[in-house]
């Protein structure tokens, strides 16, 4: 995941912060495999960066996140305003 200088500097926690803190106005979207080569050359026409952070896969719903491999647990799931 692309982070800015000043999230690198955010100290111990800033991955868990990147995943879960502030408001982020980033789109989530779902390609089949078969398309990603053309949304990679869309990417790349309109100059918009896309990243892969994911993957779904058949089986029972679950969400996971990981780190070189191994599974993270979050204490945190989402920012809350209030």
């Amino acid at each position: 995941m692309p982070r800015s200088d000043a999230a690198r500097a955010a100290g111990e926690d800033r991955l868990a912060t990147c995943l879960t803190g502030g408001d982020d106005y980033e789109l989530l979207l779902a390609v089949p495999a078969a398309r990603t080569g053309a949304l990679q050359a869309a990417s790349g026409a309109s100059g918009v960066p896309v990243t892969r952070i994911g993957a779904f896969r058949r089986g029972p719903p679950e969400l996971r996140v990981t780190l070189d491999g191994a599974d993270m647990k979050l204490t945190q799931t989402g920012w809350s305003h209030f």
